[in-house]
């Protein structure tokens, strides 16, 4: 076997490696996320929708408050067509409840969702992560 294919496949275990392990620390991130308590969503910032070719990326900086305190997190959500990201991103301009579940222990640690009420309407849950 040449040097070039060994090279190609040891890149290639790397990166696999790669990906995998950033998957594993963000399940033990968010793994108690269900169990943290809920602030909600007081203000958002623009909604971006791009695409990535595949699907479309719905982005919005979602801002909450703890005991007086301003905290970010960025919701980021994928459609398969830029009409339903669109239709999403209107709901959320129009005032769709959001809450964020937080770690209490580090609250910049948080998932933004539907609210409560509005759960079994659609999403039960919307991944996040901090705005950076």
């Amino acid at each position: 076997m040449s040097v070039e294919i060994v090279l190609a496949w040891v890149v290639l275990v790397v990166l696999l490696a790669y990906g995998i392990s950033g998957r594993i620390r963000e399940w033990l991130r968010f793994r108690d996320a269900d169990s943290w308590p809920v602030a909600p969503v007081v203000s958002t910032g623009d909604i971006a929708v791009e695409s990535n070719g595949d699907e479309f990326l719905l982005e919005v900086v979602c801002v909450f408050k703890i005991d007086g305190r301003i905290y970010t997190a960025t919701l980021k959500e994928s459609f398969g067509t830029r009409r339903s990201a669109e239709q999403f991103a209107g709901s959320i301009a129009a005032g769709l409840a959001l809450q964020v579940r937080y770690n209490p222990v580090d609250p910049d640690i948080s998932r933004v969702e539907l609210a409560a009420s509005r759960e079994s309407e659609g999403r039960s849950s919307i991944a996040a992560r901090k705005a950076g």
